[in-house]
């Protein structure tokens, strides 16, 4: 072989193989190796100092010599096996042999049988043939199929159309090379496609509608090229995202659009419903969906609908949950019933062209109902508790929306807590904390059941600035009396004072505002105000009734505290009264004057 003696290497070939399987059978008969594996056992490394090119050479000489004297019989044929089996040549390579060198005379035979009109006796022709060149089954469907794939890239050159008689061609020449439609599906499905998708973009135009006679149209047509249906499907499906994807294109330049106005009118000071004042965005997304269901890609079956392409892929999962919201946004921003209800109910329609998930839906769902309750809720509870119809409002936004009750009831209390929270604030935030804001403050905790120090963590501190507000206007009003503390206890349990704490700043508010009465009325008197001293003295006096007060006097000498005794003493006298005198008793002692 390697001088090109192939007359001579074929001679040694067939010499060394009749050898061997002579020695083989010998050896398999006197018992010494097992007779399915002698060849293998004794020979295995007869061709291991070879180049593999030369020991693939030393096979398709003898297959060769066999190719030129057909048919090869069946002992021809017993004999490549054996000398595969001797050089150690794989199924592959002996295929791959097979088919160069037997490859042209089947070529040639197939395209004699196609002259020949591809009927019964041509093919009855072709499998004699075939079974002359004693092709293995591998050779033969490899072959055909890529014969088969030549003819059919042939007829459809260029995008070119299958025509009906060509396509009867085509099963023809299945039938004549033993090949079903499954054999060579792949290939129709990568040939064909250009051609079908073509036809589909013509069909489907700038509108989308696809009448129903279009329809059959297009399955006669996959019929015809051999396109699988499930080859047929991915190419409208690409057709129709390629569209869908310019009414979303627009939709989502809308959407950009509306938030530049949007932050240009927060800037402004100036604020719609929910941030929205018109509804481009629903406008572009409608005509998105008409598109989707007039192309089919959008379609009911059984009373349910499904979509055979969607955008997921085409724009970032951002891109398209933005605008499934800002859809939704709008849904709630529109005063037209029709419209809206027109909207809500291609919002399933939407998710599937969109290519959202459950999943994703529902948080977005989720953030917007929050957003409505929040705000609708604490505009509401402004004029006091939720009543029917604001609980009817809510509760068509949870339907609508199919938000869970536990999330629902959660933002009514979020709101209700931040409302609370905000009273609290709003009356720390003034110059003093009035009676009033305290009182409305409690009555409103107490109605949504909202514990200042477990649900809002208001400090200690603020707690008794509170109790002491409550605590000096129950005296003020004179509904704190020395015979009925009770009031007191009213007032400790919401704001978590306790009995003893209570009791303590109470003497601590007696001792202040006694001393501090008994000072400012001094100073009233010195400035010659006579009946704002006796005011400050009975204010005085309605703190030391309370407790037994031990209360000091500063800066107030003895003259002046005998010129207030004698003051108000006047007043008491002017006035009458029953416990007038008790009043004076108890002046006498808190400005420690003898008897």
């Amino acid at each position: 072989m390697r001088v090109q003696d192939t007359s001579t290497a074929l001679e040694a070939v067939q010499g060394v193989l009749g050898s061997c399987t002579q020695l083989a059978s010998f050896m398999s008969a006197v018992g010494h190796v097992d007779g399915d594996d002698a060849l293998a056992t004794l020979f295995s490394g007869v061709a291991k100092g070879l180049k593999r090119s030369e020991v693939l050479s030393l096979y398709r000489v003898l297959l060769l010599d066999y190719l030129d004297n057909l048919p090869i019989e069946a002992s021809q044929h017993a004999a490549l096996s054996q000398l595969r089996t001797l050089l150690d040549v794989s199924e592959a390579e002996s295929t791959s042999i097979y088919q160069a060198a037997a490859g042209p005379m089947y070529r040639t035979a197939v395209s004699t049988a196609v002259e020949a009109g591809m009927d019964d006796a041509a093919k009855s022709q072709l499998q004699t043939t075939v079974a002359d060149l004693a092709l293995p089954e591998a050779v033969t469907s490899a072959m055909a199929i890529e014969i088969y794939s030549d003819k059919l890239k042939a007829l459809t050159a260029d995008g070119k159309i299958l025509e009906e008689d060509e396509a009867a061609d085509l099963t023809s020449m299945r039938g004549l090379l033993s090949l079903v439609m499954t054999d060579v599906a792949d290939v129709h499905d990568e040939v064909c496609a250009p051609a079908y998708r073509k036809s589909v973009r013509e069909v489907m135009g700038t509108t989308g509608i696809i009448p129903d006679e279009y329809w059959e149209g297009l399955t006669v047509l996959r019929e015809r090229l051999g396109l699988s249906e499930e080859a047929a499907k991915a190419l409208f499906a690409s057709e129709t995202t390629e569209k869908m994807k310019g009414f979303a294109q627009k939709a989502i330049d809308a959407m950009q659009e509306k938030a530049e106005k949007q932050q240009k009118a927060q800037e402004e000071g100036k604020s719609g419903a929910l941030g929205v004042d018109d509804n481009p965005i629903s406008a572009e997304i409608m005509h998105l969906l008409d598109f989707a269901t007039a192309s089919k890609a959008l379609v009911n079956e059984d009373g349910q609908d499904v979509i055979g392409a969607d955008l997921r892929g085409e724009f970032s999962e951002t891109a398209l949950k933005e605008l499934y919201k800002q859809y939704l946004v709008e849904a709630f921003s529109t005063s037209n019933q029709e419209e809206n209800e027109r909207v809500f109910n291609n919002l399933p329609r939407l998710t599937l062209v969109l290519g959202l998930t459950a999943k994703e839906v529902e948080a977005i769902h989720n953030e917007i109902g929050s957003r409505i309750y929040r705000q609708y809720i604490s505009k509401a509870i402004k004029k006091g508790p939720l009543g029917a119809e604001e609980n009817q409002f809510l509760a068509s936004i949870k339907q609508v929306l199919g938000m869970q009750e536990s999330l629902c009831q959660e933002l009514i209390k979020d709101v209700q807590l931040n409302y609370v929270s905000i009273m609290v604030e709003s009356m720390f935030e003034k110059p003093s904390v009035l009676a009033e804001d305290v009182r409305k403050m409690r009555d409103t905790a107490d109605l949504y059941d909202i514990d200042l120090v477990d649900d809002l963590q208001i400090s200690s501190i603020k707690l008794e600035r509170m109790f002491l507000c409550e605590l000096e206007d129950l005296v003020d009003s004179g509904d704190l009396r020395p015979d009925d503390l009770s009031p007191i206890a009213e007032v400790c349990e919401p704001l978590r004072i306790t009995e003893g704490k209570a009791q303590a700043l109470l003497e601590e508010t007696v001792q202040k505002r006694v001393s501090g009465g008994i000072l400012q009325a001094a100073a009233c008197m010195r400035q010659g105000e006579k009946d704002g001293a006796v005011s400050e003295l009975r204010r005085a006096l309605k703190y030391a009734a309370l407790l037994e007060s031990d209360a000091s006097v500063p800066a107030v000498q003895e003259g002046e505290r005998s010129e207030l005794y004698v003051l108000f003493q006047s007043s008491v006298l002017a006035k009458g009264g029953a416990d007038g005198q008790e009043q004076l008793d108890l002046l006498k002692s808190l400005l420690k004057l003898g008897a």
